[in-house]
């Protein structure tokens, strides 16, 4: 009976656990005035603000004397187009800028940050290959490619992101050739850059396309994630959390070799540059098992997201030799109680939970599934306290922030609510040829995501 009690207990909370793992954060941080946590000011919009902890962390990173630094938190994208209008697309990517605040935002000397106001203008920058034989072509594409890869840029200056187009042949008005795209994301999350990409996309194939309103800011949000810290709801999940700490495992021993740079994800079909000091792996469940594993997942009262978490925790039990530890797990901490429209806001709203395993919990990989989700709804709970809090933490207690380090991570990305694929939402400017991108301080990290009926792991 006990047993039977939280079964019902699991699949109660099941689409809450959904929603939370995924993108929303609704049931993280709500208080009975939630509603009345954020108030919008746009008075106050150019005025100097903190940094949030998440956006504190990546600046550190990029600091290459730290151990797994030297590296920007930024994605590179290189389409393929047949007939690319390059004012147009300036067009677009004006209106963009103008329309998010946070793609104007510099880190100032004291290390506030500030939205710089209009009219400022990421310049897309042509350069013409078309003299040049296939070879000549080829290197000059890598050549770009590995230049825009490498890029740190200085977050006191703007500008941080670029657009580039190589054009290999066709008029002035629409040319083939190769699209470049650089977005440091020090300043957006998972979901903005879904945000910044798709509505690139569609202001490039009508400039009058309706998007959503946005009536607050990221500068409104972290102003109400500095109230709420002084709510009782706050005060209970830290102490919850000072106590977790007090036994937490540290990350798996996983064997590694030494780099002084932050991991570098590589999306390319192709082989992997020389310069990326982490190799990605990528494969695709199609729909028939894709369907499969969440059916039986509901059967379990688990979600997909709990199956996935003990899978790959008992894969890096296996390989670390580790049968207790500790994972990274980004969470997109937009908290929708507080405005519904923060959903559609461009910022870094991500933060991230330390997420125990332990092997003993379960013998069968459902069981600890059912493990990898009571852990996770306590985490996630207890949300309101920042991974970076947690972080400080752990390394007064344990000498030093190298100690502290929580680098193995596990990432659900919010699934597609329109069915639709990344590739598609950019097909309006090109095909994607290559995604690339770099974070500093982390050793392993397993994404995934359903979209198109297919569960995506990479």
């Amino acid at each position: 009976p006990s047993g039977q009690n939280k079964r019902v207990s699991r699949a109660e909370g099941l689409a809450r656990l959904n929603s939370l793992a995924a993108l929303s954060g609704k049931g993280i941080g709500t208080t009975p005035k939630a509603q009345t946590m954020l108030i919008a000011a746009p008075e106050s919009r150019h005025e100097p603000f903190p940094l949030s902890d998440t956006q504190q962390a990546y600046r550190l990173g990029r600091d290459a004397s730290l151990e797994g630094g030297g590296a920007a938190m930024q994605s590179y994208l290189e389409l393929r187009c047949d007939s690319l209008d390059v004012e147009r697309l300036q067009a677009a990517l004006d209106a963009l800028v103008a329309r998010h605040e946070m793609l104007r935002a510099v880190v100032l000397e004291e290390g506030a940050q500030r939205i710089l106001p209009l009219p400022l203008r990421i310049p897309v920058t042509i350069e013409d290959l078309g003299a040049l034989d296939e070879s000549g072509q080829a290197a000059r594409l890598a050549e770009i490619s590995r230049s825009m890869t490498a890029e740190v840029s200085d977050l006191r200056v703007w500008p941080q992101s670029e657009a580039r187009f190589s054009r290999l042949g066709g008029g002035e008005k629409n040319a083939s050739g190769v699209l470049h795209l650089r977005f440091d994301q020090w300043a957006m999350d998972g979901r903005s850059f879904q945000i910044v990409t798709r509505e690139l996309a569609r202001l490039y194939e009508d400039p009058e396309v309706p998007l959503p309103p946005l009536d607050v800011s990221f500068r409104d949000y972290l102003t109400a994630v500095e109230r709420e810290k002084e709510t009782p709801e706050y005060a209970n999940s830290l102490e919850y959390w000072r106590k977790k700490l007090d036994t937490l495992a540290g990350p798996p021993s996983l064997p590694r070799r030494e780099s002084t740079r932050g991991a570098s994800l590589d999306f390319s079909p192709v082989d992997q540059d020389e310069h990326c000091a982490v190799i990605r792996r990528s494969d695709v469940l199609d729909e028939a098992d894709t369907a499969a594993l969440l059916k039986e997942s509901a059967k379990r009262g688990v979600t997909h997201v709990s199956a996935l978490g003990a899978i790959y925790a008992g894969v890096l039990a296996f390989w670390s030799g580790n049968s207790r530890f500790t994972l990274n797990s980004p969470r997109f901490n937009r908290n929708l109680s507080w405005h519904p429209g923060l959903n559609d806001v461009v910022g870094e709203f991500a933060t991230f939970t330390l997420h125990e395993y332990d092997a003993s919990l379960g013998t069968t990989v459902m069981e600890q599934a059912e493990a990898f989700q009571e852990e996770a709804w306590g985490t996630l709970t207890h949300g309101r306290v920042s991974g970076m809090t947690l972080l400080r933490e752990l390394a007064r207690r344990r000498g030093g922030m190298s100690a502290a380090a929580m680098p193995v991570v596990f990432t659900a990305m919010p699934d597609a609510s329109d069915g639709g694929s990344f590739e598609d939402d950019l097909r309006p400017l090109g095909i994607l040829q290559r995604l690339y991108g770099s974070t500093p301080q982390v050793w392993l990290d397993c994404v995934f995501s359903v979209f198109s009926n297919k569960l995506h792991m990479y």
